[in-house]
């Protein structure tokens, strides 16, 4: 059994993102927020993990992987977002369920990070 949690972005201008959910799990809370997000210094990191690919320096790649993986995770799922992940995945683990997040990026300037990296 699996479970979809679907999550869209959507850039409202001025470092201004929407981030909501669209389709839930039942019993799972509606969530929506607006946040303020510094998208600048991402894409820097994600250009220097893009470096340390093309250089071969895993060492570096694998901490900045990292780092930025903790970054995006956390810009997304805080406040009533987090509370309605948090609900979806205490769900699945009771109805011994796989929870498949779906990640809609509706923001040009988003696009280009490594969201498959999120990490807790």
């Amino acid at each position: 059994m699996t479970l979809e949690f679907h999550l869209c972005v959507t850039d409202i201008g001025h470092h201004l993102y929407r981030v909501h959910t669209e389709q839930v799990p039942p019993t799972v809370p509606i969530a929506k927020e607006v946040r303020t997000w510094d998208v600048e210094s991402w894409l820097s990191d994600a250009a220097q993990i893009k470096a340390a690919v093309y250089l071969g320096d895993r060492h570096n790649l694998n901490a900045n992987l990292v780092f930025l993986g903790k970054q995006l995770y956390t810009a997304l799922f805080t406040g009533k977002v987090a509370e309605s992940w948090h609900v979806a995945q205490n769900l699945a683990q009771q109805k011994q369920a796989v929870l498949s997040l779906h990640l809609e990026i509706a923001a040009s300037c988003l696009v280009d990070l490594p969201w498959e990296f999120l990490h807790t």
